[in-house]
């Protein structure tokens, strides 16, 4: 665990709303932002590994996890959003610091979700999920499963 720089996240905050940052500020701000969007998912990381359980025991298809991952993962972001407008919260926040890790495979997770729902990759006409992409779920839970 580490602590937030609550202080620092609010200059960068306002230079941001007033445009003065560099492009090496703005990209330390979003470096701010995706800890805390990384960490509220890591904090729903049993929902997450739920999701993934069920499509790969074929509980639920390609078309229905794709989707149902994408919402969930959205309603996380959106909490995660929530969070850095909230300065009390912000004061007590500690980084863990196995949650970058796991937030980075929930994006590979949304990418090929998003593949599947915006280009239909991954699935035949009966919506049948390939082995590829089965292989692929598979390798990311693993990791996740390493992560807690």
């Amino acid at each position: 665990m580490t602590n937030f720089d609550l202080e620092k996240y609010k200059k960068l905050t306002e230079g941001y709303n007033n445009e003065t940052l560099s492009k090496e500020e703005v990209l330390e701000l979003y470096r701010y932002q995706n800890f805390i969007v990384s960490q509220a998912q890591y904090d729903h990381r049993l929902e997450y590994k739920n999701l993934l359980i069920q499509f790969l025991e074929k509980k639920i298809d390609v078309i229905d996890f794709a989707r149902q991952f994408m919402k969930f993962d959205d309603k996380v972001t959106e909490i995660a959003e929530g969070f850095l407008r909230d300065f009390e919260f912000l004061k007590s926040f500690q980084m863990n610091l196995n949650s970058k890790n796991f937030g980075d495979l929930i994006f590979e997770i949304y990418e090929i979700c998003f593949a599947i729902c915006d280009e239909g990759e991954f699935f035949d006409e009966s919506n049948e999920a390939s082995p590829r992409l089965y292989d692929l779920i598979q390798e990311r839970f693993l990791q996740l499963e390493k992560i807690d």
